[in-house]
């Protein structure tokens, strides 16, 4: 299958290594053409459990003139905030769009286009870190769950044992477990500067991981019981990770707090529902970005 990925993070870096290990065409679609350059020249390198690999694959820079429909699927793996450049850029696309992406997806903003388009969402659960151009570091393996939006079918795809792609027929349920994960771990090991596993040993931490999902659940009508222990699940298998928010702002990058905490936040003032966690975390996020 012909296959591109835009954007070219740890997640993009990730899924198009996964995706060409077992034989698809893939092409990657970057932001910066330094990023292209070296892709062609030398692939994407991955390493795992202390291996690498590597793997060759076509990279040029996204631009009005890139030949998307040459594509059966398209990747999108940007952050939501770059969107306002990628979408118009599939405004003529006819393939599969699946977006893996953090945070609320605003449905709302894609309406027009679930009734002519082929659009999926994509919950992505592994771990990774991009330290070079083109080196992905993947530490954390889960699963990827993709769903149609909303009645867009579903397809086979091939992949690696190591990267498991299913197909979920409640994929706007996965995509609010995931924004609740999100919200809880992202915040606290942003601002405290902490991998993920102190979560679950410093009793501060520990702490104000139960409140912080306490409001999240409330806000969002969820079981903070059934959710904190998912969230303490993630916290286990992922403990020497960095989250991407702290991660976003050690490299002086813009984080996911609007689409993530914004969100809550905004549905806790609809509803009049008190968050002063929320409230405090979405604060001192937006004072640590460079903007």
């Amino acid at each position: 299958m012909k296959i591109a990925i835009i954007g070219g993070g740890a997640i993009g870096l990730l899924t198009a290594s996964y995706l060409a290990e077992v034989g698809h065409e893939m092409m990657l679609f970057t932001r910066m053409q330094d990023q292209a350059s070296i892709i062609n020249e030398q692939g994407i390198e991955r390493i795992k459990k202390g291996s690498i690999a590597k793997f060759h694959m076509k990279a040029e820079k996204l631009t009005g003139s890139s030949q998307l429909n040459d594509y059966q699927v398209v990747f999108v793996c940007v952050k939501q905030y770059d969107n306002a450049i990628v979408l118009p850029l599939l405004q003529h696309y006819s393939g599969k769009i699946i977006f893996m992406q953090n945070g609320y997806v605003n449905l709302h903003s894609l309406s027009e286009w679930m009734a002519t388009k082929q659009l999926y969402l994509g919950i992505i659960e592994h771990g990774a870190v991009r330290f070079e151009l083109n080196h992905v570091h993947h530490h954390g393996i889960g699963k990827v769950r993709i769903g149609g939006l909303p009645l867009a079918p579903a397809f086979e795809l091939q992949t690696s044992a190591d990267f498991p792609i299913e197909f979920s027929d409640r994929i706007i349920d996965d995509m609010m477990d995931k924004l609740v994960i999100n919200a809880v771990i992202n915040p606290i090991t942003a601002v405290y500067k902490v991998s993920n596993g102190e979560l679950l040993r410093r009793p501060r931490l520990i702490r104000l991981t139960e409140q912080l999902c306490q409001e999240v659940c409330r806000t969002l009508n969820m079981s903070y019981q059934e959710k904190l222990e998912k969230i303490r699940h993630i916290c286990n298998i992922t403990s020497e990770n960095h989250s991407s928010m702290l991660v976003d702002i050690q490299n002086k990058r813009l984080t996911e707090v609007d689409v993530i905490l914004g969100y809550i936040a905004e549905e806790a003032r609809i509803k009049q529902i008190a968050v002063p966690l929320i409230d405090t975390f979405y604060a001192q996020i937006r004072a640590l970005e460079v903007r």
